[in-house]
């Protein structure tokens, strides 16, 4: 595991319980479709109506007369609002295979930005990959070489906009730094994003079009075509890219909590600048990309309110590590997959 887990779990802590813990629920794409006004009425909370023409209100410093109410505290600053986290989660990834495993650390929380139409989130994020270097011995020279710890940080802002009562778009941008921290060139930079319309069919099944940017070496984009269905109040089929879902409520849970197991399928790895060992032949600055595919089988402990828990098996294949360069480019055997998460 890698040495900066104690700090980062300090600090995902910090975002769990950061702000009231009577901060709004994120809002899902089914109460947008159902409130088109829901922004206006974000907005009315955080900005109250001034008071009718006519009404003149004693200033804030004047005395108040004995047995008359106090007079109300002024409305919290939206940017206050803006900094407790209308979500916050973590997680801890192990993958452990033949010729190259890894653990990464991952921190994220979500802010909304109350204002006028479209409804606007801001994500930070960061993670830090631990690397077990491949045995060099083991591949044709000069082999694949990596630094022992991969980070990246990112900042993602995204809009949701209701267009009709059939029609949603979300889009958004998360520029990112990706870097081993030797090797801070223009590569490290990175703007992955996405584009999508939401088109509802019917109360059980919607659709979405549109595109997923991924910004990688190895593959740049994804189209973002597939389906939403829901059969029952139990069970949803989400077969959307780059992570597709079959998700079933499980029954025994208390009322005031969501237990679910899902099968999900998932595109693992990405794109970091490095600064690679000196070698003949080895370029000293080069980009290196993981790749890999994973078949997960998961269960989830949804708290309304409080800090929930989930909890990933699986199985990785088609892992392989490329180079910018081509030199040193390495194909790896299958491994397991093992990750645990928090979620407020």
């Amino acid at each position: 595991m890698p040495r900066a887990l104690p700090a980062a779990v300090l600090l995902f802590a910090g975002l769990l319980f950061a702000g009231p813990r009577g901060a709004a629920a994120e809002i899902t794409t089914e109460q947008l479709h159902e409130h088109s006004a829901l922004a206006r009425a974000l907005n009315a909370r955080v900005h109250p109506p001034a008071p009718p023409s006519g009404v003149r209100l004693p200033p804030l410093d004047s005395p108040v007369p004995a047995g008359a109410a106090a007079p109300p505290a002024p409305p919290e600053p939206s940017w206050l609002k803006m900094l407790s986290p209308r979500s916050a989660q973590g997680q801890v990834t192990q993958v452990v295979g033949d010729g190259l495993s890894f653990a990464e650390v991952s921190l994220q929380s979500t802010h909304g930005l109350r204002g006028v139409p479209p409804y606007v989130t801001v994500t930070p994020a960061l993670s830090v990959l631990a690397v077990d270097d491949p045995d060099l011995a083991d591949f044709p020279p000069p082999g694949p070489d990596l630094p022992s710890r991969l980070w990246g940080a990112s900042a993602g802002f995204t809009a949701i906009m209701p267009l009709s009562e059939q029609w949603i778009v979300q889009a958004g941008v998360s520029p990112g730094f990706y870097s081993d921290l030797d090797n801070t060139s223009g590569d490290a930079f990175r703007m992955p994003g996405q584009a999508v319309g939401i088109y509802t069919y019917s109360p059980q099944t919607q659709f979405t079009v549109g595109v997923v940017f991924l910004d990688r070496e190895d593959l740049s984009w994804l189209p973002a075509l597939g389906v939403i269905h829901r059969p029952n109040a139990r069970t949803t089929y989400e077969f959307i890219l780059p992570r597709p879902r079959i998700v079933q409520q499980l029954s025994g849970c208390d009322p005031q909590t969501g237990c679910f197991g899902y099968l999900a399928g998932e595109l693992g790895g990405g794109s970091w600048a490095i600064e690679r060992d000196a070698r003949p032949g080895v370029p000293t600055d080069d980009v290196a990309t993981i790749s890999d595919l994973r078949l997960l089988a998961g269960v989830e402990l949804k708290r309304e309110g409080r800090v929930g828990f989930l909890a990933e098996t699986g199985w990785v294949f088609s892992r392989e590590v490329e180079y910018e360069s081509g030199i040193g480019d390495a194909e790896f055997g299958d491994a397991w997959l093992l990750r645990f998460g928090l979620r407020k």
